[in-house]
């Protein structure tokens, strides 16, 4: 009896760890890439999957692209909102060096404020405009399409088919193939899909190591509840000689809001701040509270784990050459192979509304800027402490506190800062179009606090060309990224719209979905527009289920005239 109930509780055990173990392999970040290499001026596409415990928290995580040597290139973020997956895209520059790069996902911690990497792919980006010719690499050899291993993911456990309703399609032809999901036992599972639809003879694999669907590191149990849901930057603050300041009060402006914030840095000078959610690009201005001439450094550092060298396949040169001719055809239309168009950013502004404006127009023409002030208004004082060299005062016209104010003004001009009243004194008054004054205590606490309670601030709208501060003013002005916009893959034609007869419509990426869910029976039915390509052509699926499981499929048709 005792044998029996060892070898009863054995397979108990085993039936246990089996239970298990899809639950706990699938805690890995996946990348999927619409393919596996990209030239100069295209775009990557991408989905970014999470573990299913990710699912109910908003999450800011940041997709960047960085070189070999570390230098970023691009940082966006995007929120989770409650969903275990980001999507994006990243606008390859048609200057760039051919190179294989790194596309790297990352949180931030919230309680030591530092980025955690959760997954990091290679991207071969080629260059079909360089004047070199090269050869084909020695350990590339000719491979046929469509015999890759398929990707294997964490707990790839859900089967996806593709049933196409021909497997011979004509050019322009609607393609129409139906997608079931199915988990171990043949039951449907509702899921979340990523699509690409890509031609395969032209996107084989340059770096056999890595394919276009990467699998992250493994992640730490937990780490969703850790990751920080905000916007933010972090970085070293120091004085002109390199030491580190500690600042109770550091002002950074975002001129495109028209909105003045504060920050610390501690001890060692290192400063975190986070911000309110916004989309696209835009420039912030870091100010010191005592005028000192400050040095800030934004840190956007990350430990790169892969490495790769770009391979010349033959596929690879065969897609360099059909790149370079569909740029001519489309050339010859005034037309775009791929025509990314961006939503545009919108921003929070909160104008600025100072007590005074001046209209320079409405003026007599004065001879300098100070000249101005000391025939127009009192409020604004230039005082020439020397030959060439100016000082400045507001006055407080408020009852009970009339008087100038004990310290600095602060200029606001053309929506960057400074102190300089020397530099504002030597503005050509004949490009200056407005002045503002913001000289009462109520406003200058309301829109400025501590930089402009002691000694008011003037804003300064002019026609000037070029840089608009002292040079040591634009160095602590700096581009940020914040939620990236969202763009639609421009693959297909837009619906219900007729492809002109002579127009060409030639797209090696035919479509690209991520953002794709079957029915509650596990299905999708998914259609598109051929292109004009003769080739064989791949669709590849993600698939990602409701209790986490991974699935993966692909089917190839061929092409005719």
């Amino acid at each position: 009896m005792k044998p029996f109930l060892s070898c009863l509780f054995l397979a108990i055990l085993v039936q246990q760890a089996a239970a298990v173990r899809p639950a706990e392999e699938p805690r890995r970040c996946v990348i999927h890439l619409n393919k596996p290499f990209y030239v100069s001026g295209e775009a990557v596409w991408y989905k970014i999957y999470f573990p299913i415990s990710f699912k109910g928290r908003n999450i800011a995580a940041r997709v960047g692209v960085w070189d070999q040597n570390g230098q970023m290139l691009s940082a966006v973020f995007h929120k989770t909102h409650g969903q275990s997956f980001v999507q994006g895209y990243y606008q390859i520059p048609f200057d760039l060096k051919p190179a294989v790069y790194h596309l790297v996902v990352s949180g931030t911690d919230q309680a030591s404020k530092v980025p955690v990497v959760l997954a990091e792919a290679l991207i071969p980006i080629f260059n079909d405009l360089q004047d070199d010719s090269p050869t084909v690499s020695e350990q590339a050899g000719e491979r046929e399409a469509g015999k890759q291993e398929p990707a294997h993911l964490p707990g790839n456990s859900l089967k996806v088919s593709i049933e196409l309703s021909s497997d011979a399609v004509h050019r322009r032809e609607k393609v129409e193939a139906r997608i079931r999901i199915q988990d171990e036992k043949g039951r449907p599972a509702p899921a979340g899909l990523s699509i690409s639809v890509r031609d395969y003879s032209l996107t084989d694999n340059p770096l056999p190591e890595q394919k276009n669907i990467v699998k992250g590191k493994v992640l730490e149990p937990d780490i969703e509840l850790s990751l920080d849901s905000m916007i933010s930057i972090r970085g070293n603050i120091s004085d002109s000689l390199g030491r580190a300041l500690n600042l109770e009060v550091l002002g950074l402006y975002s001129s495109k809001e028209q909105v003045l914030s504060y920050l610390k840095s501690n001890a060692d000078g290192r400063f975190f701040f986070s911000f309110p959610d916004f989309y696209g690009r835009k420039p912030i201005q870091f100010i010191d509270y005592q005028y000192n001439d400050i040095k800030v450094d934004i840190l956007s550092e990350v430990e790169l784990k892969e490495k790769g060298a770009l391979s010349y396949t033959p596929e690879v040169l065969a897609y360099l050459n059909a790149s370079r001719q569909r740029k001519k055809i489309f050339q010859l239309f005034n037309g775009f192979e791929y025509a990314l168009v961006q939503e545009p950013p919108a921003f929070d502004v909160h104008p600025l509304d100072p007590d005074d404006i001046y209209l320079i127009q409405n003026y007599e023409r004065f001879e300098s800027f100070p000249r101005f002030f000391t025939e127009v208004t009192t409020a604004l004082k230039f005082k020439e402490e020397g030959p060439g060299h100016f000082v400045a005062k507001m006055f407080n016209s408020e009852s009970g506190n009339r008087g100038f104010y004990s310290g600095k003004p602060l200029f606001i001009l053309d929506g960057k800062l400074t102190w300089d009243a020397n530099f504002i004194a030597g503005l050509d008054i004949a490009q200056v179009e407005e002045v503002g004054l913001f000289n009462s205590r109520k406003k200058l606490r309301q829109r400025f606090s501590a930089l402009g309670l002691h000694g008011g601030v003037a804003t300064i709208k002019t026609s000037r060309p070029g840089p608009i501060v002292p040079p040591s003013d634009e160095e602590d002005i700096f581009l940020i990224d914040g939620l990236q916009p969202q763009a639609d893959f421009p693959g297909q034609p837009p619906t219900g719209e007729a492809i002109a007869p002579h127009s060409p419509f030639l797209q090696p990426q035919l479509y690209w979905n991520p953002d794709l869910r079957t029915d509650g029976r596990g299905e999708l039915v998914l259609d598109f527009i051929q292109s004009d390509d003769v080739s064989i052509f791949c669709i590849e699926i993600v698939a990602q289920g409701q209790d986490g499981a991974w699935g993966y499929g692909r089917v190839f048709y061929r092409v005719y005239p």
